[in-house]
């Protein structure tokens, strides 16, 4: 688990698409932070067959939020709930190259949900 993982200024970042291999094993970390109808960042790159580990910090006060990846035809790859305040760690290998959609879809009521309040990102696997 990445608990606690700071990075240092050595770390590479492109774009803010993500991190360096900080465990020898060819994984791509990825932390990404949800807010009030936010991710960040919400453009990733990432390349076809290598893992990635993605850190979910969700940062919001008192509001869920799910992590939803879908693949470019639209099939649901990753789906995550990270209650407010909470974390999660989700590994993924990417086996198809395109843009895949994430999103959080949690509604409250009759409002709109965090999606359609701009809640999107999206990962382009090459």
């Amino acid at each position: 688990m990445l608990n606690g993982l700071l990075l240092g200024q050595e770390d590479v970042w492109a774009d803010e698409t993500g991190g360096t291999d900080m465990s020898g094993t060819g994984a791509q970390f990825i932390t990404i932070t949800m807010e009030s109808y936010t991710f960040t960042p919400h453009t990733l790159i990432a390349e076809v067959g290598q893992p990635i580990e993605f850190l979910l910090k969700n940062e919001s006060f008192l509001v869920p939020h799910n992590f939803l990846l879908d693949s470019p035809d639209g099939t649901r790859l990753i789906e995550a709930n990270v209650d407010s305040g909470e974390q999660a760690t989700i590994q993924f290998t990417p086996t198809q190259s395109g843009p895949h959609v994430f999103y959080c879809n949690k509604q409250l009521l009759f409002f709109p949900d965090h999606r359609e309040e701009g809640m999107e990102g999206m990962l382009t696997v090459r």
